[in-house]
């Protein structure tokens, strides 16, 4: 007897077994080697615990040394069955939950959700381990993540809570929350993480016992730096405060992205000049300078509490930046401003010309606003009875959408989803070609139509039993319309059949055999039979046999059953018009024998 006792649950032959097959069995044994060294698929139950058996000598997925995991609906944990089996699976949790691998009583092995992990049975009995492959990985050589311009995130988790080195490739930067150690001592290696920017990445050279961020690439760091040495740094960008236990000698220009507070004041041999990104402030809300002379003022922001500004030359320009005040603002000219926030009214007798306007309240307009670019409405835009926010548009009443052209519904998503009150009641998707769907469980999906005023249902699926079609009024083919040619019937089933004699003899006792089927397609009726006439006494010029319908009035039919028990011989059939039962006689139209067993069929059509 075969057995399936090695790891890929191959059938290994008996000796002496499948004489004449065994090539055939053998060969099917090397197609699961194959298999086994391939992808497959495995689909978990919606429960809290699944198993997952190899099959023995024949084609399985579980076989294969890629495995994925899709369905689910929960946390699962997943038995790798049976537990004598040791097998190494690449995996992947395709499903949305965590899966725990277990195979005995042993060490078990959690993959995330959207996570691949190696992993590898001992088959040991009820005490298997299943070991996760890569745990303590050392490398020999470069580690290389991603390609240059095209990077990927690493992040190494430590032993202390929210503690993890990040490489971030959309920012071609690193995070450090803890230590990460390549190589040994006096014994290094380069490392390099590439970004998602060209020629961004960091390099630890370890010719040079350096570390290099290359192109775009910038660091971060969550917590202090502290350098023992000198730090000679081209560029300093600074996101929080400097304490600075001596003085600090600028001999460039010194560039600060929040508000500064010099207490000793500031001395500069040059002039003070504001970021390139115009937004740092001279004083703040709380510490205000009483008085300030300007020769020139052409950018920034100018924040006035009560006072005024004045230009006697009769105009006042910020360039490209705003001015704020609560007082006022005198200009015998053209002021210029690139933004004007104003608490009461304004009144302009003039044109006003407004490249963007924001708007906080409510617009009365007493004419018609024309508008040549786009109206952005961030809180949504009410017409009538309809509200368009975000990506909804919603209608109290009807919704008419009236066209001149074509109406065209795209979805790049190929989907189309129709809702009634909130509840899916039918979907259109396009998976390989146009799919219809109804999600609303073991509902019929009915074609209706008006036939000269009234509301027929052409065609009704019955959802409950597995989409069955029924046509209110039959099926027309090749474009024929006509009443009389439609197909409007279909039905198997069986009869019993019910034998009488002509000529003054009589038919008596049972029936041993006795047994009759039929398939009507409209109006034509094929009929079969099978029949043991146990006993029949006095003359017999023919036998009558029912039929399971009428015969149509213009038909007639006739055919040919065999007599098996007394001659042997083939018996003529025939049925009249508008007849309900079947004649009988021998071949030669003599008198069929008596205890006759008959088979026949027989074609004809009913009324």
């Amino acid at each position: 007897m075969a057995t399936y006792v090695n790891d890929l649950r191959l059938k290994e032959i008996a000796t002496g077994d499948e004489s004449g097959t065994w090539g055939a069995s053998v060969n099917t044994q090397y197609e699961l080697i194959g298999e086994a060294m391939g992808a497959g698929t495995e689909a978990i139950a919606d429960a809290s615990t699944h198993t997952i058996t190899m099959a023995d000598g024949a084609t399985d997925g579980f076989r294969c040394t890629f495995l994925r995991l899709t369905g689910g609906g929960q946390a699962c944990t997943v038995t790798l069955a049976p537990n004598t089996v040791s097998h190494t699976w690449i995996i992947r949790n395709a499903t949305s939950y965590a899966l725990t691998f277990t195979q005995g009583s042993g060490a078990n092995v959690i993959i995330a959700a959207g996570q691949a992990k190696i992993v590898s049975t001992d088959g040991a009995g009820s005490g298997a381990i299943v070991y996760e492959c890569l745990e303590d990985l050392e490398l020999g050589g470069t580690l290389t993540v991603g390609i240059d311009d095209t990077g990927q995130d690493v992040k190494f988790y430590g032993a202390t809570s929210g503690k993890y080195w990040l490489w971030d490739e959309s920012a071609d930067g690193v995070v450090q929350q803890g230590t990460l150690t390549v190589g040994v001592d006096d014994t290094g290696y380069d490392v390099k993480l590439f970004g998602a920017t060209s020629g961004a990445y960091m390099l630890w050279d370890e010719s040079a016992d350096d570390l290099k961020l290359v192109g775009a690439a910038g660091l971060t760091v969550a917590g202090d730096i502290d350098i023992d040495g000198t730090a000679n740094l081209d560029i300093v960008d600074i996101d929080g405060a400097v304490d600075m236990a001596t003085t600090a000698l600028v001999t460039g220009v010194l560039t600060t992205t929040a508000t500064q507070v010099a207490t000793g004041g500031i001395t500069s041999g040059s002039n003070i000049l504001s970021d390139t990104d115009s937004t740092d402030s001279l004083g703040s809300t709380g510490v205000r300078w009483l008085k300030g002379w300007f020769d020139t003022l052409t950018a920034g922001t100018l924040t006035i509490g009560s006072g005024s500004v004045t230009d006697s030359s009769g105009a006042i320009s910020f360039g490209n930046e705003n001015l704020t005040t609560t007082g006022i603002v005198t200009a015998a000219g053209t002021s210029v401003f690139t933004n004007l926030d104003i608490s009461g009214d304004v009144d302009v007798d003039g044109t006003t010309n407004l490249d963007v306007v924001d708007i906080d309240g409510a617009v009365d307009m007493a004419t018609t606003l024309g508008v040549t670019g786009v109206v952005t409405a961030n809180a949504g835009v009410v017409v009538d009875e309809m509200t368009l926010d975000a990506d909804t548009l919603t209608a109290t009443d009807d919704f008419i959408v009236d066209a001149v052209g074509d109406i065209v519904l795209d979805s790049d998503d190929a989907n189309w989803r129709f809702k009634d009150a909130g509840t899916a009641i039918l979907e259109i998707a396009n998976p390989s070609g146009p799919s219809f769907y109804s999600p609303v469980s073991d509902a019929d999906i009915l074609f209706k139509g008006n036939d000269g005023g009234s509301t027929v249902t052409a065609l009704t699926l019955d959802m409950s039993a597995a989409g069955a079609a029924t046509f209110s009024a039959g099926i027309g083919f090749n474009g024929d319309t006509a009443t009389a040619n439609m197909l409007d019937d279909y039905e198997e089933g069986t009869f019993t059949p019910t034998w009488t004699v002509t000529g003054g003899g009589s038919a008596s006792g049972g029936l041993a055999t006795n047994v009759g089927r039929y398939t009507k397609v409209g109006r034509m009726c094929t009929m079969s039979w099978e029949s043991f006439i146990i006993s029949t006494s006095g003359t017999i010029t023919a036998y009558r046999l029912n039929l399971p319908f009428q015969v149509d009035a213009n038909c007639r039919a006739s055919g040919m059953a065999s007599e098996f028990a007394q001659t042997g011989y083939g018996w003529k059939m025939s049925v009249e018009a508008s007849g309900t039962f079947v004649t009988m006689t021998e071949y030669d139209g003599t008198a069929p024998p008596g205890n006759a067993y008959v088979l026949g069929s027989l074609t004809y059509q009913t009324v």
